[in-house]
């Protein structure tokens, strides 16, 4: 494994890099880098649902869509993110995000601190949320990264971030600022990039890393080819749809929204949105979809030879036919 020293600011030419050291190279890595102010987006998200688009221009915040799934993160440089990159059977485990987060734990309590993984993808300290991980899959490559909310600017992550009350479901909170913790408040004397070196000592230690390595004029060279799309406002926004009728639902696994629109009964059009994770583009799934008539046995036809699972991660065919016609029933 290699350790990737990387200076860089700008989120599109960060994201550039994790994927070319994700599907050009056989590399091991682990790296730390902070961003520019950012919301990183999920990719299979809403922005207009998920983001105060106007609060974000004003406030020149950046909008990056990542490669992998989950929920919308704010980052400037007073917090950090931290990436894994590697071939998948080297990192054999029963939970792929608990295997990699794991290190940075363990980091954190070397500092004194309560720190746990919990759910599907967090770090917490005494409950509260400092660490979101998330995931993307390469033919046998996986990139896992996380951010590491050290010290940001709250008035400006509680603002960009849409409160969301179905995400909350369930929770004792009832907003994202009263659920989130900052690393900062548990230590002293320590500043975002003491808290960076300490953790790439920490994780140097853990994987016995020998090799370091500088994000040089060659490795963005070779990056380039990768950054037009984290720089494209058409595909980090995505499409403004309010004509469409809408429904919502809480699983476990995440938040899901479904936008269709009908003509006679079948469907002209549908997006699929949320913070689940996914092994497959679910745009491939939309295409099974488009023509379909909104009943279970058309619905089950269109998605016979798949399993949804790979789609959204956790979710039943049998789940997903039952949303599309309760919407159905409510529209």
């Amino acid at each position: 494994m290699i350790y990737l020293i990387n200076k860089n600011t700008d989120p599109a030419i960060n994201h550039a890099i994790e994927e070319y050291f994700l599907k050009e190279t056989n590399e091991d890595v682990f790296t730390l880098w902070r961003n520019k102010p950012t919301v990183l987006l999920g990719t299979n998200q809403d922005a207009y649902s998920e983001l105060d688009i106007e609060y974000a221009n004003k406030n020149d915040i950046k909008i990056v869509r990542r490669l992998s799934g989950g929920g919308a993160v704010y980052c400037d440089l007073n917090n950090m993110q931290y990436s894994f990159i590697t071939d998948m059977e080297r990192r054999p485990s029963v939970n792929q995000f608990e295997i990699f987060a794991m290190p940075v734990v363990e980091s954190l309590k070397k500092l004194g601190l309560d720190a746990e993984f919990t759910g599907r993808n967090d770090i917490i300290i005494e409950g509260k949320k400092i660490s979101g991980n998330a995931q993307y899959r390469y033919k046998d490559r996986i990139l896992h990264h996380g951010t590491l909310l050290f010290d940001a600017d709250m008035d400006k992550l509680a603002s960009v971030l849409k409160s969301r009350p179905l995400k909350f479901k369930g929770k004792a909170v009832k907003s994202v600022s009263s659920r989130i913790g900052r690393i900062s408040d548990y230590v002293d004397d320590m500043n975002v990039v003491d808290f960076m070196d300490y953790l790439s000592r920490s994780i140097i230690d853990f994987y016995g890393i020998s090799e370091l390595v500088e994000v040089d004029e060659e490795i963005l060279n070779s990056s380039e080819k990768y950054l037009e799309k984290f720089k494209d406002p058409v595909r980090n926004l995505g499409a403004n749809i309010s004509e469409y009728n809408e429904y919502r639902i809480k699983y476990p696994f995440g938040l899901i929204e479904y936008k269709i629109k009908t003509i006679d009964g079948l469907i002209e059009d549908i997006n699929i949105y949320g913070d689940f994770f996914s092994d497959e583009d679910i745009i491939s799934l939309r295409s099974r979809l488009i023509g379909r008539k909104l009943d279970r046995g058309e619905l089950r036809i269109a998605i016979d030879e798949i399993e949804i699972s790979n789609y959204i991660n956790g979710m039943t065919n049998e789940d997903f036919i039952s949303d599309l016609v309760d919407m159905n029933k409510g529209a």
